[in-house]
């Protein structure tokens, strides 16, 4: 099951609730509950970590306002798209997917114990 997300970029940051801008310019308001699962540059954070400019998705409840009540942060320098942020480890790392980081560990050798024979 998808969740509802919102995402864009940090406009505002005011205690637990943070504003973003998205892509056709129009703000959603994302609220941050204490028990939110909050990843930043790949790390686990705190809402406080969050900065205006950064890059953000939420994904949890929308409520009838318009906004939406996360379960799940993760947001990004731009600097960092793609390395850690979006695109990369980040949504695979703590707080979405599977977390297993969504790499592969490339200093193990794989188990040949099937055979496609």
């Amino acid at each position: 099951m998808i969740l509802p997300h919102v995402g864009g970029e940090v406009s505002a940051v005011n205690g637990s609730t943070i504003t973003v801008t998205q892509r056709d310019d129009t703000t959603a308001t994302i609220n941050v509950g204490s028990d939110a699962n909050i990843v930043v540059n790949g790390d686990a954070a705190e809402v406080g970590d969050i900065e205006v400019g950064m890059f953000l998705v939420a994904e949890g409840t929308k409520n009838a306002d318009g906004s939406l009540d996360a379960t799940r942060v993760h947001a990004a320098d731009e600097g960092r798209l793609g390395r850690d942020g979006f695109g990369g480890r980040g949504f695979k790392g703590p707080g979405f997917g599977d977390g297993n980081g969504g790499t592969p560990d490339a200093t193990t050798t794989p188990d040949a114990t099937d055979s496609a024979s």
